[in-house]
């Protein structure tokens, strides 16, 4: 029963509202033109200049909320000087505006909320200072209360809403724009007093904002989430923009925060700054300036900005750049230079375009700050440093670079395939003046500004795989500048060996940074004793293909490989004590030339073999085995068992160091090729060489012990001395062709004469004078005959190679072929000399 009752209570309830509704709904319809008029009445009343509205409608039921909201159609606000300029200040397709009920029950037109969709707002000044938003200040500002202000229907909005609005801002006077598009961006307003606190959000286009179009213009371009808290205080005319944030697409963002100060008779000033976070400098650069942008974008450096503040202050008039300061942080980036390939770069430093006071703000007046960068140069060579570039116009920096690394750490990072690196410290300091754009000429290698540095090495090691050098207890201090490196002093040692190196690497940075520049270089080598042995300076022939190589090798290695490949080098070389192999000699000194080519050797003199020895010549190198040697040489008083022994017998075993000696002097020319390891290759020689041997010995040659199986079998054949011997030796391949040469010695007189070979193609004569067959005791006199002219009777003897072994029988026709030989020679040279 209850129940019933109560259901019936609440029906009736039910229906006295909604019949009032019906008649609140009757009653603001009916009043739907007086509201219309009230609306327009107010506006008017409250700008200078037009509004239109095509349609008005009435909705009381919006979003699930019950109301009173009023749609407007194609709305229009027109300034007062519309005619001339010709822009609306707003055209907007729809205006929706929720009105407050109680205020309209008390006869109240006040609007809480407005909402605008598709449309424009154009806000502009001329050049003669007037601006279209004059069309806000109130038409009587004397008769205009505080307690009108309170009460203006616009005071009291609470929210605005634009959808798909797009704004445009120009100041023709201070040459500034601004434009986006607000694609659904919801005002929170509140106010007390002479503050007003306006909360934004929501997304939008940035198209860009210029405080001067010529300089470009900030944040060209963007989407942005917006969620800005703003500030307006009337009575200061300061707007404060609190800690607010805008997101760009990829979800950077920019926290700002700042103020603006306005006056009445010249343009605002503003104190803004902005944080960003990891954000990439490409989109930094579309925050900048056009101009700005350029002219850091020309260093083709594109980091991720860690961390950056930015300060904007000055002010907004025209012709005025504001003052930027930027402090900044990157992350790891890579930049290419043209001295090599910086990885892992990362810098710490600050920007300002104010860095003179007596100079005006700008492009000119800026400078950048690197107070401190680290990279790997290379992927190998730790470097740090700091930089300063002046003038973003015409650019200058000072650059300064620091390595302080170890040997050892070095292989990991470099993996290189020709050097082992072991111990030691590395030092370079390095300072740079000039340009940064076109900093090299590409044609000469040239640097566009100064340079200068030294880098030092102590108790250094490494090992050169491709040449077996092992260089230890390496101290070096070198020091360079834009073209020149020179080399104070290098002490290390050599395969053991002490060295000492000084000199000078003309043109080593044009080389490194232009493939047209030819490397030269003179040095001054020293040691004390030099043990050359296992020492290939020798090119070996590169492994691999072109594109291997430089897969297997980083580049760093590459430019060290280039550099001892491509240079050449005039060589001082003096070495107190020097030995190669079975070769010892002292007080050497001569001058050589090292090119990727040849070694050439000038005036080379030594104490060697007990005697002198100088030596000119030249190794030139081939793509593949065998080099190439000749020389032009002189030995005075050597004794010919150590120079046997020296040239390992000349690679032949017929008469060795062991068989000979004597005292040897002469002079020749040669050629021949040689193993990588610089051994004679046999049968490579040509040339000849004329030679006088004194005090001669042959010691059990068994050649010539032949001679007693047909005579002087009771001879010493065993230990024989000879009278001085002078003749020519001519090389072809594996043979020595020589003159007829008369032998004095104690075993016998003979004269010799033919092929000698070291390939199985000796053919030799041997006439023995019948008047060897007067005895010969040990007191016996040597005496030198004439080659030409044999004394008396002789038996002749012929000496050829039969298998492997020499073997010596009579020669019945000997004489006749020497007449024969003899008469074709006379006949070849009268021919000769009728030659015209």
């Amino acid at each position: 029963m209850n129940f019933k009752r109560l259901k019936r209570i609440f029906l009736r309830v039910f229906a006295l509202f909604f019949v009032l509704g019906l008649i609140l709904m009757a009653a603001i319809y009916s009043y739907r033109d007086r509201i219309f008029d009230r609306i327009k009445h107010e506006v008017s009343h409250q700008i200078k200049g037009n509004f239109y509205a095509d349609n008005f409608n009435i909705v009381f039921w919006e979003g699930g909320v019950p109301g009173l909201t009023i749609t407007l159609e194609n709305v229009r606000l027109e300034d007062l000087k519309h005619d001339l300029h010709h822009v609306d200040f707003l055209t907007v397709r729809q205006v929706r505006v929720r009105l407050d009920l109680i205020d309209l029950f008390r006869r109240q037109v006040q609007i809480r909320h407005i909402r605008l969709v598709d449309g424009t707002v154009n806000a502009l000044k001329l050049k003669d200072g007037y601006a279209n938003w004059s069309i806000f200040e109130p038409k009587d500002p004397a008769k205009k209360t505080a307690q009108a202000r309170k009460k203006g229907f616009l005071v009291d909005i609470k929210q605005v809403r634009l959808e798909n609005i797009q704004v445009h801002f120009a100041d023709s006077l201070h040459h500034k724009w601004y434009g986006g598009l607000f694609k659904d961006i919801v005002c929170q307003i509140s106010h007390k007093k002479n503050q007003f606190k306006i909360g934004v959000r929501g997304p939008m286009h940035l198209d860009g904002l210029a405080f001067n179009p010529n300089k470009g213009s900030f944040g060209t371009n963007q989407e942005t989430e917006l969620k800005l808290n703003l500030r307006i205080d009337t009575a200061t005319r300061v707007l404060t923009l609190e800690p607010s944030r805008l997101v760009f697409e990829k979800k950077d963002t920019l926290r700002a925060h700042g103020r603006f100060q306005f006056f009445v008779k010249r343009p605002p000033n503003m104190n803004i700054y902005l944080h960003l976070n990891r954000l990439p400098l490409t989109k930094a650069l579309d925050l900048m300036p056009r101009q700005l942008a350029a002219s850091i974008g020309k260093f083709e450096y594109y980091p991720e900005i860690e961390s950056a503040v930015v300060r904007v202050n000055g002010s907004t008039g025209a012709g005025i750049e504001p003052q930027i300061d930027v402090r900044f942080a990157t992350g790891p980036g890579r930049f290419e230079s043209k001295l090599g390939l910086l990885t892992n770069l990362r810098v710490k430093g600050h920007f300002t375009n104010h860095a003179s006071g007596s100079l005006p703000t700008g492009n000119e007046n800026s400078r950048v700050f690197f107070d401190e960068y680290t990279a790997n140069w290379d992927d190998g060579l730790p470097v740090s440093g700091k930089m300063i570039i002046h003038n973003f116009i015409k650019s200058r920096a000072y650059i300064t670079a620091h390595i302080d690394t170890d040997f050892s750490r070095l292989n990991d990072n470099i993996n290189a395939s020709n050097f082992v690196l072991e111990n030691g410290k590395i030092y370079l300091d390095a300072q740079y003046r000039g340009g940064v754009v076109n900093v090299i000429d590409p044609k000469t290698g040239d640097l566009s500004g100064l340079l200068t540095g030294f880098v030092k090495v102590e108790n250094g090691s490494f090992r050169y795989l491709n040449r077996q050098l092992i260089f230890d207890q390496l101290n070096m201090k070198a020091s360079f500048n834009e073209k020149d490196l020179l080399i104070h002093h290098i002490n290390t040692r050599l395969n053991k060996s002490p060295l000492t190196v000084k000199g000078q690497i003309k043109r080593l940075i044009p080389f490194l940074t232009s493939s047209n520049v030819r490397l030269y270089a003179n040095a001054s080598i020293y040691s004390p004793n030099l043990n050359f042995n296992a020492i290939k300076i020798m090119p070996l022939k590169p492994k691999g293909s072109a594109l291997a190589r430089k897969q297997a090798r980083k580049q760093l290695i590459a430019k060290v490989d280039r550099i001892i490949d491509q240079l050449e080098t005039d060589i001082d070389v003096r070495f107190d004590q020097f030995q190669y192999r079975h070769f010892k000699a002292s007080q050497v000194s001569g001058k050589l030339n090292l090119t990727n080519k040849k070694m050439q050797i000038k005036s080379l003199a030594m104490n060697a073999f007990r005697g002198n020895f100088n030596f000119n010549g030249q190794i030139d190198y081939v793509q593949s085995n065998p080099a190439r040697l000749s020389v032009a040489c002189a030995l005075r008083n050597t004794n010919i068992q150590e120079l046997f022994w020296a040239f390992d017998d000349f690679q032949q075993q017929t008469i060795t160091h062991r068989n000979i000696r004597g005292l040897w002097n002469s002079e020749g020319k040669i050629e021949m090729k040689l193993r990588r390891d610089y051994t004679p290759i046999p049968g490579t020689f040509s040339g000849y060489l004329n030679f006088n041997l004194r005090n001669g010995e042959l010691i059990g040659f068994k050649p010539i012990k032949g001679i007693q199986k047909f005579i002087f079998k009771n001879r010493d054949f065993d230990h024989i001395k000879f009278a001085p011997l002078t003749s020519q030796f001519r090389f072809k391949g594996r043979e020595i062709e020589m003159d007829k040469m008369a032998i004095e010695s104690t075993a016998l007189t003979l004269f010799v004469g033919g092929t000698y070979s070291f390939g199985n193609q000796t053919d030799l004569f041997v006439q023995i004078p019948l008047r060897n067959l007067r005895k010969r005791d040990k007191d016996y006199e040597l005496v030198r005959y004439d080659e030409e002219h044999t004394p008396g009777w002789t038996l002749n003897l012929r000496a050829k190679d039969e298998g492997s072994e020499t073997k010596i029988r009579l020669d019945i026709g000997q004489r006749v072929r020497h007449r024969k030989a003899k008469r074709q020679l006379q006949e070849l040279s009268e021919k000769s000399s009728q030659i015209p």
